[in-house]
């Protein structure tokens, strides 16, 4: 059966590859270490036109080259490219990404009079179903020679395929094949999706979603979520703790998904704040305090005057905090500060009015006035 397939250029499948199918680790050392790169050309009648081109050379690790285009030459045998593992074949002039151990590159050769072809064939099974496709046809090929890997990827639900395997070796589609002394079937290399889930905890002040959820296949590394993807009044969002592995990773950090669901749980970190108390006299006179999310503070003595008025607090959000009560920083949403206003009434021979009744009680309770005095205000007070 003939099934749906889809073609990608050869840079865009190779950028998309080295952006997603390899493992990153979190964090890597500033300090990158330097492996020796030599070529293995020796033999019996084996000459090389620009020898030194073939020499060893320290290269640190990660680091891509394009390898020299001069080519070994022997009379009873061509070459075809170099390998350090008898399973993926460099021709000259390709890239190199040098790995983090010393390499030793050998070169390969063919037979001139060998005849021996091997058959490569691809083979797509999906859900016991077999498919075929006219862009993938058998190919007979020699041992020693390269084969470039089709960049033909076919679509399977809950799968993304990436490359092809022989059952052992895995082959992205920018890599090439050394060819072995028997035939070889390439099967499609399925990696399946898992949920990312990131979640804001068991927390207070969440402000708009609490959770939200992606869809990354096993094995791809991608950027965790930025500190902005949840919001919570009065705390930063600092990193994700890590279900599958209990580590706890800073924003953006880059993650390389497991086989299985993961998800991210929110680490809050307290904000500081300058908490302001205004004057609300027309002035623009202020006291700061300093404090955390969730720390208390003391409302101050106001040290500020309003000419025929007479101070009776401190207003936030209506309610009213008396000097030395308690003030709890709850914080606030971003970019928005927290400040107090002070409370004024006008002065006036007579008291009746609820905030003086509130204050004598105040007084009371903090032992300021005796029995008798608060009576004494409270039977004014009430007209008696």
């Amino acid at each position: 059966m003939k099934l749906k397939s889809f073609f990608a250029t050869a840079s865009a499948i190779i950028t998309f590859l080295s952006m997603s199918i390899n493992v990153i680790p979190e964090a890597v050392s500033s300090e990158q270490q330097s492996f020796t790169l030599s070529y293995n050309y020796s033999g019996d009648g084996i000459t090389v036109e620009d020898e030194e081109q073939l020499v060893s050379a320290q290269i640190e690790s990660g680091t891509s080259i394009t390898l020299p285009e001069t080519e070994p030459e022997c009379d009873s045998s061509y070459f075809t490219g170099w390998t350090y593992d008898n399973v993926y074949i460099y021709e000259a002039g390709d890239i190199f990404k040098m790995p983090d151990h010393d390499v030793t590159l050998d070169a390969v050769w063919v037979d001139r009079a060998d005849s021996d072809f091997h058959k490569v064939k691809y083979s797509i099974i999906i859900d016991g179903e077999e498919f075929t496709s006219k862009n993938l046809t058998d190919r007979n090929v020699l041992k020693g020679q390269p084969v470039s890997i089709s960049m033909e990827a076919f679509m399977r639900d809950g799968y993304t395929q990436i490359g092809w395997t022989d059952g052992t070796n895995y082959f992205k589609s920018s890599d090439k094949m050394l060819m072995p002394d028997h035939d070889v079937v390439l099967e499609p290399k399925w990696f399946k999706y898992y949920n990312v889930v990131y979640d804001a905890g068991d927390v207070d002040r969440i402000n708009g979603n609490t959770s939200f959820t992606f869809s990354k296949y096993e094995t791809m590394s991608f950027d965790l979520a930025d500190s902005s993807r949840l919001s919570r009044s009065g705390f930063t969002l600092s990193g994700w703790l890590c279900d599958a592995d209990g580590l706890i990773y800073t924003p953006i950090s880059i993650y390389t998904m497991p086989s299985s669901d993961v998800r991210f749980t929110a680490v809050w970190t307290p904000k500081s704040y300058t908490v302001v108390f205004k004057s609300n006299n027309g002035k623009s006179e202020t006291i700061k305090i300093k404090g955390e999310t969730d720390s208390i503070i003391t409302a101050p003595e106001c040290t500020f005057t309003n000419s025929g008025y007479e101070f009776a607090g401190w207003n936030y959000n209506g309610t009213i905090y008396q000097a030395g009560d308690d003030f709890q920083i709850l914080g606030a949403l971003p970019g928005v500060g927290i400040s107090l206003d002070a409370v004024w009434t006008k002065k006036s021979s007579e008291r009746f009015d609820s905030i003086s009744m509130a204050q004598a009680r105040k007084d009371y309770v903090d032992s300021k006035i005796t029995d008798d005095k608060l009576i004494q205000d409270a039977d004014f007070i009430l007209g008696k």
